[in-house]
């Protein structure tokens, strides 16, 4: 047992003694935003018709439903700042070069430019280098696509009922396996007004909720979405500093966790298929490749905005985005304070690019970055006595190289395996 303990702390590092830190690229999803709305009436989701607080503007600090808040702007203001201490020793011309950033511009809301912005302003104090963050249509549309079919190829579709319902046995199946997830969810928020189920007066919770399959979203609306969509909304609220036990009465921060665990996360698990993942995800794969290359090989090609010289490129886009590497790949993590592969608001998916100065050969590391519950509700500054979590990723079947690295070439192998050819185009 010692001897574990003594190895982990040399695995959860980033550059350890042998190997030097000199490329970091990473995929971020967007801060803390306001929830999207699964009904036209909340209050019809609680039988005492309870406030679900729905004023975005004096209640969440944001525009409107899924627009990020001013509470969130300042958590990536918060990332910004810890990046800075980890990474800004990476930087050229004076602090303000070799950074490259992306944006999902196809968002109406722009929330992921709105976190990129926020986080500039904490990796740059007052954005003195005038960073700017590609979000045009041109270079981003396919990067974070998660719903339209990049090529008319029937492998590029992203699925359809057959490959759902053939997902962890079929919606029926999983919510059997759900009902007391649902159950005690459905007791916190005194669900539902009987509407919900399309009665008239019965009792009706989250379970009884009607069964429809939704073609364009590739998913079915049941109790198990309904309830993932409110535990969202709830953990959203206590994430940004609300009164989110009003809502959800009698429930802990470790209960809401766990419940946003058992049916947001699962139903988000069975929603991204792998189907979805190699047909949606392979042009982001294909461009973090071609990226990767560049910035370590000095590879050019053609489209891509970085430079070879670039040493830090982010992506911000959406939780989907992670979960399709999730899935291309084979990795799992667990976040502090948060359940078993969750991709909670801010959470980044890195990858480092380290060097042995005795060969010269390149390595991979992977890691998952998030910020605590509190830490985020409570605008913590974060620093080496208070650090965002980062755990280490291992790399399936390539794990083999320096401190738990995988080399560089063979990373590079293992992203072409990962990344389906027809689903992909210039860039």
């Amino acid at each position: 047992m010692k001897t574990l303990l003594a190895v982990l702390p040399l695995l959860a590092c980033c550059s350890g003694q042998g190997l030097e830190l000199v490329k970091v690229i990473a995929m971020s999803r967007h801060s803390v935003r306001a929830p999207s709305v699964p009904g036209t009436n909340m209050s019809m989701f609680s039988k005492d018709g309870r406030y679900w607080y729905t004023d975005w503007v004096k209640d969440w600090g944001a525009q409107g439903p899924l627009y990020l808040t001013e509470h969130g702007s300042q958590i990536a203001e918060r990332r910004g700042e810890w990046w800075r201490q980890q990474y800004g020793n990476l930087t050229t011309k004076g602090g303000c070069g070799g950074v490259t950033m992306y944006a999902d511009g196809a968002d109406s809301t722009q929330r992921d430019l709105a976190t990129a912005q926020g986080f500039i302003d904490g990796f740059f104090p007052q954005n003195e280098c005038n960073q700017t963050v590609h979000d045009g249509l041109n270079a981003t549309q396919w990067i974070f696509n998660t719903l339209v079919p990049i090529s008319p190829d029937v492998k590029c579709s992203g699925g359809n009922k057959v490959s759902v319902d053939g997902t962890r046995g079929g919606s029926g199946r999983q919510l059997s396996e759900k009902v007391h997830p649902l159950t005690d969810f459905s007791v916190a928020i005194d669900c539902c007004q009987p509407v919900m189920c399309n009665l008239t007066d019965a009792p009706c919770q989250l379970q009884d909720i009607p069964e429809a399959y939704v073609a364009q979203s590739k998913m079915y609306m049941n109790g198990i979405t309904m309830g993932g969509f409110l535990t969202e909304w709830v953990e959203l609220m206590y994430l940004n500093n609300m009164t989110w036990n009003a809502v959800a009465q009698g429930v802990t921060l470790y209960d809401l966790i766990e419940q946003t665990r058992e049916l947001h996360t699962f139903w988000f698990e069975t929603w991204i298929t792998q189907y979805m993942a190699k047909s949606m995800g392979s042009q982001m794969l294909a461009h973090m490749k071609a990226t990767l290359q560049q910035i370590v090989l000095g590879v050019e090609t053609p489209g891509l905005l970085s430079s070879p010289s670039d040493s830090i490129v982010l992506y911000f886009g959406h939780d989907s985005n992670i979960a399709f590497l999730h899935k291309l790949l084979g990795l799992e993590w667990v976040p502090l304070g948060w359940g078993s592969t969750m991709i909670p608001p801010m959470a980044m998916l890195i990858f480092t690019v380290h060097k042995a100065p005795s060969t010269g050969g390149y390595f991979v590391k992977a890691a998952f970055e998030t910020q605590r519950p509190d830490q985020m509700r409570e605008l913590q500054r974060l620093s080496p006595s208070n650090p965002a979590d980062s755990s280490y990723v291992s790399i399936p079947a390539c794990s083999h190289g320096e401190e738990g690295s995988c080399p560089f070439s063979d990373f590079i192998d293992i992203l072409d395996g990962a990344i389906l050819e027809p689903c992909t185009k210039p860039f």
